[in-house]
């Protein structure tokens, strides 16, 4: 009897390797991130997102000059992973040619990030400072 199960449990074994499964379903692919482009100067702005959507700041600058940017978080409700400010020369780098100051912003959950950015003028005197808010929705 036991000989007739093993044979039994090898032909089930066989039939359902030839039977296809359901495939499964891919997970939604995450938003592309939303760039910013500028910061105002000397001034505040407040985005508001549907979504927990990555943000990345890409903004114009030039270290070349002497000037620079920093930034701060002061408020983070939103538990967002703030990436350190990475500078991005132009290519090909030229003596005097400018770059981006470049920023991203992951958050984990809804509330509010508040980045702020500090230009620096070559002497380290505060030349503008602005606060982008960024308020994130559970979309």
């Amino acid at each position: 009897m036991s000989a007739k199960l093993r044979v039994l449990g090898a032909a089930m074994v066989i039939a359902t390797a030839g039977m296809s499964l359901p495939a499964a379903h891919a997970a939604p692919a995450a938003p592309s991130p939303l760039v910013i482009k500028s910061v105002k100067t000397n001034g505040d702005t407040t985005v508001s997102l549907k979504t927990l959507r990555t943000v990345r700041f890409e903004i114009p600058s030039n270290v070349t000059t002497g000037y620079h940017y920093e930034i701060a978080v002061p408020k983070n409700t939103a538990k967002s992973k703030v990436s350190k400010l990475v500078y991005v020369g132009d290519a090909p780098s030229m003596p005097g040619s400018g770059g981006t100051s470049v920023v991203t912003v992951k958050p984990t959950q809804a509330g509010t990030t508040a980045v702020k950015w500090t230009l620096i003028a070559p002497g380290g005197a505060v030349s503008s400072t602005s606060t982008v808010t960024l308020n994130f929705k559970q979309g």
